[in-house]
C-alpha cells in the first residue's frame, strides 16, 4: 500500500464501520430505503433503552384543547424513574400536580393540591401495566411506548408505513427524523444522531378521535443504568388524605357461545 492510498483507505473503513450512528453513507432516496434507515435507527434506540435495567428522564408534552370556546396549549412535565421489569415512579407537574407508583402490585397516584389518593391493582410487569392504564384505566402515558421492553414493537406494528425523513438540529442537537403512518395514529419521531440514539422529541396524532388529535413529547436529561432503591417506587399517601375511587372500564363480556347444530 502506497502512502498516498494509505489515508483513503483508513477513512473508508472508518465510514463503513460508522455509517448507521454518523450517516457516512448516502441518504436514503427510495421509500424502501427510507423505510429500512428509518427502522434501523428506530431499532437501534430500542435495543438501547431495553438494555438498561434503570433509567430517568423528564418529559414535557403539550397538546391544543378547547376551553372556554378558545384554543389552549396545555403543557405538562413528567419525570419518570423506571427500574425494570416492574417498577415506575412518576411525578407530574405543570397541568397536574399529581405522583404515582407502580411497585410491581399496586399502581397508587396522589394529588396534594386536592389531598386525595386512589389505588388500584397492578400486572406483574411494565408492559401488561401500560396496556391496563391505557385500556382499562383510560390513563395513557404520552411517553409510554418508549417504556415497553420493546418500544420497537409498541411503535410499529405490521400496518405502518413511512420510515427516514432527513437530518435536523433540535435546541442545537443534531438527531435523525422519521415520521410514519398507521391506520389509527401517525407519529413523527427525532432521536439523537450522536452518542446514545435516544429519542429527543415525539409527536402523535390520534387518528381515531374526531378532530384528531396530536400530542408533542420532548425529552430532556437521560439517564440510563445506575441503582434505583426500592423506596423510590414505594407510595407516599400523606396522613389525612381522602382514598376516591379510580374507574376502571369494564372488560368486554367474552361471546355467548353458539348453539349446537341439531
Amino acid at each position: 500500500m502506497t502512502a498516498d492510498r494509505a489515508p483513503l483507505s483508513v477513512a473508508l473503513v472508518v465510514c463503513a464501520a460508522l455509517a448507521t450512528t454518523v450517516g457516512c453513507s448516502r441518504e436514503p432516496t427510495t421509500p424502501e430505503a427510507k423505510r429500512q434507515r428509518g427502522d434501523e435507527i428506530v431499532r437501534a434506540m430500542s435495543d438501547r433503552l431495553a438494555q438498561a435495567t434503570t433509567f430517568t428522564v423528564e418529559t414535557t408534552d403539550s397538546r391544543e384543547r378547547s376551553r372556554g370556546g378558545q384554543k389552549v396549549t396545555i403543557r405538562t412535565t413528567r419525570q419518570f424513574t423506571v427500574r425494570r421489569p416492574n417498577r415506575i415512579a412518576v411525578h407530574v407537574t405543570g397541568d397536574a400536580d399529581i405522583k404515582g407508583w407502580y411497585d410491581g402490585q399496586k399502581l397508587t397516584f396522589v394529588s396534594d393540591p386536592h389531598k386525595v389518593w386512589v389505588r388500584v391493582s397492578a400486572e406483574p410487569t411494565i408492559d401488561a401495566t401500560l396496556d391496563r392504564l391505557a385500556e382499562r384505566l383510560a390513563m395513557p402515558m404520552p411517553a409510554a411506548d418508549f417504556m415497553y421492553s420493546s418500544p420497537y414493537d409498541a411503535l410499529i406494528g405490521s400496518g405502518s408505513t413511512g420510515g427516514y425523513v432527513g437530518r435536523e438540529t433540535l435546541d442545537g442537537v443534531a438527531t435523525f427524523h422519521l415520521a410514519y403512518q398507521h391506520p389509527s395514529v401517525d407519529w413523527d419521531l427525532w432521536v439523537n444522531e450522536q452518542g446514545d440514539q435516544l429519542p429527543k422529541k415525539y409527536r402523535v396524532t390520534d387518528k381515531t378521535l374526531a378532530p384528531p388529535r396530536t400530542m408533542e413529547v420532548v425529552f430532556n436529561k437521560w439517564q440510563l443504568g445506575g441503582a434505583v432503591a426500592d423506596a423510590a417506587f414505594a407510595p407516599v399517601v400523606p396522613a389525612g388524605y381522602e382514598r376516591i375511587p379510580l374507574a376502571v372500564q369494564a372488560e368486554e363480556p367474552a361471546p355467548a357461545a353458539a348453539p349446537a347444530t341439531p
